[in-house]
């Protein structure tokens, strides 16, 4: 499939991404050559398309979601989208749930195993708190040399209002980063490397 493909697929599902930016993460998640990748936040599951139409089809592929939870829409069917998302590979796991738990935690480990992620991708609870600790708990997962990207890392009077402030944190975080910002006052997408 061609890119252009892939992110019409993925707004089809419902996605919310800046076109310039999804169209930017995309390429660069291509170059990465992922095999193994989790999204936390995966709301209708169009970044978690995106990201599987370039990841190795026999690669591990984990969603970590509280489907109609505070941060995602709540006007989707949960059992159709996970249908599409199971139909993205052989090695495709959902799991629906507060990704802060300690439960989904030991899911999540429990699934990895010994495996390393190549990607991690944090879309979840949006407020300062909420992504630093989606950030922390999962790290481990991710392969050293691997990338763990972020949604919305604008600061943006925008984003504030609604109680995202994932800005503040990516700004907080040292190390080699790369990002794509629209000319918008919402979105953003970085990425960092472990």
């Amino acid at each position: 499939m061609t890119n252009k493909e892939i992110i019409d697929e993925a707004y089809h599902l419902g996605m919310m991404q800046n076109p310039y930016e999804i169209e930017n993460a995309l390429e660069f998640v291509k170059k990465l050559k992922v095999k193994n990748f989790m999204e936390i936040g995966t709301d209708q599951g169009g970044t978690f398309v995106c990201w599987s139409r370039v990841s190795d089809p026999n690669g591990l592929r984990v969603s970590v979601d509280w489907a109609h939870g505070p941060w995602g829409k709540n006007n989707f069917n949960i059992q159709a989208r996970n249908n599409k998302l199971s139909s993205l590979g052989s090695n495709v796991h959902i799991l629906d749930g507060d990704s802060h738990a300690e439960a989904m935690y030991n899911s999540v480990k429990s699934i990895i195993g010994d495996e390393k992620l190549d990607l991690l991708f944090i879309d979840g609870d949006h407020s300062h708190l909420g992504v630093k600790l989606d950030y922390h708990m999962y790290k481990e997962f991710v392969k050293p040399g691997g990338w763990i990207g972020f949604h919305d890392i604008k600061d943006t009077e925008n984003h504030h209002n609604q109680g995202c402030y994932v800005d503040t944190f990516w700004n907080e975080l040292p190390g080699e980063k790369t990002w794509f910002l629209a000319d918008s006052n919402w979105g953003g997408i970085g990425f960092i490397q472990k």
